[in-house]
């Protein structure tokens, strides 16, 4: 589910909201896989 910017918007705003997406998917990967181990038992 990565979907791209939709048109080329080159800038800093693209690169920061590139960075903050890459922060926020290291920070929310680890809870989903946990997530994910734990419905496992169930």
């Amino acid at each position: 589910m990565s979907t791209e910017s939709p048109g080329p918007t080159p800038g800093p705003e693209s690169s920061h909201w590139s960075l903050l997406r890459a922060r926020v998917m290291e920070m929310v990967e680890p809870l989903v896989t946990r997530t994910r181990d734990r419905w496992q038992w169930f």
